[in-house]
């Protein structure tokens, strides 16, 4: 039987790379939200979870040390994921015609520069391979993401930048929690 860990988003987000890295024969299983991750946990549905808790160059991720410390799981460990941060459009799209960009509050932190360059609008999704997920919906080639290369490969999107992020040693980092 293979054992699983919980993460927040959708395959391709950074959570799940995280998972894959830390726990290379864990099963990665995807949750709504935070919150939901640490909920399962420390029901005992998981034996793990992993969720990010700071990075390196924007900062703590808001709510998550208090969120895990007010649930009965304890932090095993704390794994660092380097993270490379692209700029996603579905085929065809060209950089020049972007007008908004989506992605979880945390990656729009890390790529302020790209962004301010970019002169492209920002909104916030509750994730990067969500919002990845939800621009091949909805099919608006003038929307891009910034998200993982695992999420165009996932989701079949084409890099329009790549490595966007301000800071090349971008790493954010995961605390593994279990129950307590």
């Amino acid at each position: 039987m293979t054992s699983e860990v919980a993460y927040q988003g959708e395959p391709g987000a950074f959570g799940e790379m995280a998972c894959l890295a830390a726990l290379p024969d864990w099963k990665p299983v995807a949750h709504e939200s935070f919150e939901a991750v640490a909920d399962a946990v420390a029901a005992g549905r998981f034996q793990r979870g992993m969720i990010p808790v700071e990075n390196s160059n924007a900062g703590p991720v808001p709510g998550n040390l208090e969120m895990i410390a007010s649930k009965n799981v304890t932090i095993l460990s704390r794994h660092a994921l380097p993270v490379a941060m692209h700029c996603l459009g579905l085929p065809g799209a060209r950089l020049e015609d972007i007008r908004l960009v989506r992605s979880h509050p945390m990656a729009i932190k890390e790529s302020r520069r790209f962004l301010c360059d970019l002169g492209a609008a920002t909104e916030e999704s509750r994730n990067t391979a969500m919002a990845a997920h939800r621009l091949t919906e909805t099919g608006d080639a003038t929307v891009a993401v910034l998200a993982s290369s695992r999420s165009a490969e996932i989701y079949g999107l084409e890099f329009l930048a790549r490595d966007v992020q301000d800071s090349a040693d971008n790493t954010t980092f995961f605390a593994m929690i279990a129950p307590r």
